[in-house]
């Protein structure tokens, strides 16, 4: 990657959030149709307010008995689990890819929501892993192809 790389040419609008009203299996499914691990949780402003994985959904579902399919698990809402994080890890249109893509290996993140400013955390997209080695991959050929 060259080193004035900056998140928003790698930037993605996917759908990679929910609604802090959304339910737990909302949530679930979410998860899996994009095949992720986490998922952005926003208020109604659009502002990152936390995340949460499959990992801690199932805790839940442990701690409360309660089964994927079971008639209760319909009804509970995101945000009467949700452990509102007062920082969620979240990076800025001009951060640097070479960090952000060190921060998603380092915690082991599938993405890493793209928010206006540290003081107005309102969603404009996201960086994947993959996206930022699908663009580099794509750079390598076209530069090959040119040589």
């Amino acid at each position: 990657m060259t080193s004035n790389s900056a998140a928003s040419d790698f930037m993605s609008s996917l759908p990679f959030y929910v609604t802090e009203n959304a339910t737990l299996i909302d949530v679930l499914d979410k998860i899996e149709m994009f095949g992720l691990s986490e998922i952005a949780i926003i208020d109604t402003k659009f502002k990152v307010i936390s995340t949460i994985s499959k990992k801690e959904i199932a805790q839940f579902f442990i701690a409360k008995k309660i089964r994927k399919n079971d008639a209760r698990a319909k009804d509970i809402l995101i945000k009467t689990v949700l452990n509102y994080s007062q920082n969620p890890i979240v990076a800025y249109p001009n951060s640097d890819i070479n960090k952000i893509c060190e921060i998603m290996e380092l915690f082991k993140l599938d993405y890493i929501p793209i928010v206006r400013n540290p003081w107005n955390k309102v969603l404009i997209g996201f960086v994947s892993f993959s996206q930022v080695q699908v663009t580099l991959t794509s750079i390598a050929e076209t530069i090959i192809c040119c040589l």
